[in-house]
């Protein structure tokens, strides 16, 4: 009989939210954090020094059949929540050729960073856009993330579901609610497939704009995997807020 797959869904319990600030504290605040991934942007990703806290616990390359992906499986230490956590990712060819690198200028800001890691979690990170030759091997490096004592809740995947899409196959679609008092922009969905321990799929989805909580309507994702069929594993899906303040 054929098992069917099962999907979790990654939820984490909220914390107190941070103390208030004025309307021009804010204002001048987001001002500074725009104007850095601003400069980010145009510069390309550099990572001077290592986050200690942050450890790297596999990379497993993937391929597919119009790109290949990336997942990074990261373990926290750190006593605190970390945000905005930059993640430079070199691939090779037979160890030696440089085939895909996030740290162009220009790349997508959704594919340098983890919004969000929480203390003691186990994050899977996805880069679904490795274009090129298939890499034999892959290199990162995780930058200093900023603490963040207090952060609310991610959001919450509902109605999830298999789907079969004409051009890719079997995909999984959803909605997406938000747990937080802040609206969230450009929200990743990391989808992960494991297979008798072993990753064997992965994808990511990102939702332009998702309101405050109590305003607005859940917002669809769906994710397009790379590898095998999500049907065949067990799929976890991680959903990190990426705006965690007005």
């Amino acid at each position: 009989m054929r098992r069917l797959a099962s999907i979790i869904l990654v939820s984490v319990l909220p914390l107190s939210l941070a103390a208030c600030e004025s309307s021009q504290d804010k204002s001048a605040r987001k001002e500074k954090i725009a104007a850095k991934k601003a400069k980010v942007a145009q510069l390309g990703l550099v990572i001077p020094k290592a986050d200690p806290r942050l450890k790297v616990m596999g990379i497993t390359i993937l391929r597919g059949t119009d790109r290949n992906a990336i997942v990074v499986t990261i373990k926290s230490n750190a006593k605190t929540a970390l945000v905005d956590v930059p993640v430079a990712l070199r691939a090779y060819r037979k160890g030696k050729t440089e085939v895909y690198t996030n740290t162009a200028y220009g790349t997508d800001p959704t594919l340098i960073q983890i919004p969000i890691i929480r203390p003691g979690q186990t994050f899977q990170w996805v880069d679904d856009q490795v274009i090129g030759d298939f890499p034999t091997s892959a290199k990162v490096k995780l930058g200093i993330g900023k603490e963040l004592k207090s952060v609310p809740a991610d959001p919450t995947l509902i109605k999830v579901h298999f789907f079969e899409d004409p051009v890719s196959g079997v995909a999984v679609k959803g909605k997406v609610t938000n747990n937080s008092p802040f609206g969230q922009s450009r929200l990743i969905v990391f989808s992960v497939v494991t297979r008798s321990g072993k990753i064997v799929a992965a994808g990511r989805s990102v939702v332009e704009k998702l309101l405050p909580k109590g305003q607005g309507k859940p917002q669809v994702f769906a994710v397009y995997y790379v590898g095998a069929s999500p049907k065949t594993g067990v799929v976890t899906n991680f959903v990190p807020s990426t705006d965690l303040t007005n």
